[in-house]
Formats: structure tokens, C-alpha cells, sequence
């Protein structure tokens, strides 16, 4: 629409400056015109180019993140000090999975189990004020694998 305005707009000066209206009197001024109409119609298909590269790859880095997301991650974090009467595991992931949640003692005496569905992430308290100092293993199995986390429980200190 701009560009067939700018056409017709460049089409009724070129006339008038090739008539003899103006060219006659102002030759000066139609050159003028005319190199104006150029640079505005260069501009435009320069911004156009420039819009549509930016376009091709705001597209571009889209589908990376969408390739990135297919593939699932997920992340867990225990949070508490080796005091806490109650620890809480903290999970992220960006798609929703079926989780599992087992605390292990250093014996690796199963001490916990929770399972969450449908989840891309939550915090889950899991209470420790009548357990045994030690070591113990946090292991998380969701749609994207195992992982494992230890802590150290010390009520004592």
C-alpha cells in the first residue's frame, strides 16, 4: 500500500517534471524530486530487508528453544541446613513429568518416598526431627532420567 502510493506519488511528479510545467521553469528542483523519490524508495527496501532478516531469525532462535524444550530437563535442589528438622526438595523442569521422590539413609535403608504427577515443578517438605545423624541420598526419577543428591542430617550441632 505504501509502496504503490510512493509509485503514483513519483509517477505525478516525474510527469510534471518532464512536462513543461516544471522543467522549464525549475530543473533544479525536478532533479531534486527526483533523486528524493530514489533515496526514499531505496530506504524503504532497506528497512523492509531489515525487518525481514530480523523477522528469519527471531524465527530461527524460536525453533531452537523449541528443540531445546523437546528434549526435557529437569533440575533439584535440597534445601536446609544440617540442623533443619525439615528438609524440602525444590524441583524445576520444563515439561510436566511424573516424579519420584526416595530419601535413602547411608545404610541405604529407603527413609522417604513421594511421587508427584504431572508436575514441571514443585517443593516437597519432608520432616526429619526423629532421624539419625548421617548422610543421605535424595534420588529423583522423572521422565528425563535419575539423579542423585546427598546431605549431611546433624540435629546434634
Amino acid at each position: 500500500m505504501i509502496k504503490e502510493a510512493l509509485k503514483m506519488a513519483a509517477m505525478s511528479i516525474s510527469k510534471d517534471c518532464n512536462g513543461e510545467n516544471l522543467s522549464r521553469t525549475f530543473p533544479y528542483i525536478c532533479n531534486v524530486i527526483n533523486e528524493q523519490i530514489i533515496k526514499i524508495i531505496t530506504t524503504m527496501k532497506n528497512l523492509l530487508i531489515a525487518f525481514a532478516l530480523v523477522l528469519t531469525s527471531t524465527f530461527a532462535f524460536a525453533g531452537n528453544n523449541d528443540n531445546e524444550a523437546a528434549k526435557g530437563k529437569s533440575f533439584f535442589r535440597v534445601i536446609g541446613n544440617a540442623k533443619a528438622e525439615t528438609y524440602k526438595v525444590l524441583y524445576m523442569a520444563n515439561m510436566d513429568s511424573k516424579v519420584s521422590v526416595s530419601i535413602y539413609s547411608e545404610a541405604g535403608v529407603l527413609v522417604a518416598k513421594s511421587t508427584i504427577k504431572d508436575k514441571d515443578g514443585f517443593m516437597k517438605p519432608f520432616r526429619f526431627e526423629n532421624m539419625p545423624a548421617g548422610e543421605y541420598t535424595v534420588v529423583v526419577k522423572d521422565g528425563f532420567g535419575v539423579t542423585r543428591k546427598t546431605f549431611n542430617h546433624n540435629p546434634a550441632q
